[in-house]
């Protein structure tokens, strides 16, 4: 069973939470509930269930997150959505600590692969749909810039995540021209 919820005052804007009984599925920032409603039965084939109690530690977790009060997430993640290399990719930037960055090959590499599969992985990121959670922000290019990012604001936003999270920007991190 999909339950999801909202958090409407995120400094990011709306925040739609989806989780199943074995963990969260999906991270939404969108305004459009019936989209959201249509991609979670699309995806899990069932008909999602609005509730907000279900999603309550998630939301209050977040809420000090977007604080600044608890970096360290303690949630649990349902996996069982992805296809094995997404998966692998996906684990490997769920475990990347707060305030550090590895890049795209380093996340290849680390999964067994060559650093010629960074573009895959960079595929791989891009489809997450759990940001934050799986902090897909600390994943940044080959020389450390900062490359795209799906969420609201773009790359302003995978800084202030970075920033949030006592990042320490320097010369091994760098903006794209």
């Amino acid at each position: 069973m999909i339950r999801y919820g909202q958090m409407p005052d995120t400094p990011l804007g709306r925040l739609w939470i989806a989780k199943s009984d074995k963990g969260v599925v999906a991270l939404e920032f969108q305004e459009d509930v019936e989209e959201l409603t249509q991609s979670l039965e699309s995806i899990f084939k069932q008909k999602p269930i609005l509730s907000q109690d279900a999603i309550r530690e998630e939301a209050a977790q977040l809420d000090r997150y977007f604080q600044g009060k608890q970096i360290n997430l303690d949630l649990k993640v349902d996996w069982t959505r992805f296809r094995e290399f997404q998966h692998d990719v996906l684990l490997a930037v769920f475990n990347i600590p707060p305030g550090q960055t590895k890049t795209y090959g380093q996340i290849a590499k680390e999964i067994g692969r060559t650093n010629n599969s960074a573009r895959a992985v960079g595929r791989a990121v891009a489809t997450n749909p759990i940001s934050i959670i799986i902090p897909c922000h600390r994943v940044v290019g080959v020389n450390g810039e900062l490359t795209g990012y799906g969420g609201p604001g773009g790359i302003k936003t995978k800084a202030w995540l970075l920033s949030l999270e006592g990042f320490e920007f320097g010369q091994q991190l760098q903006f794209p021209l």
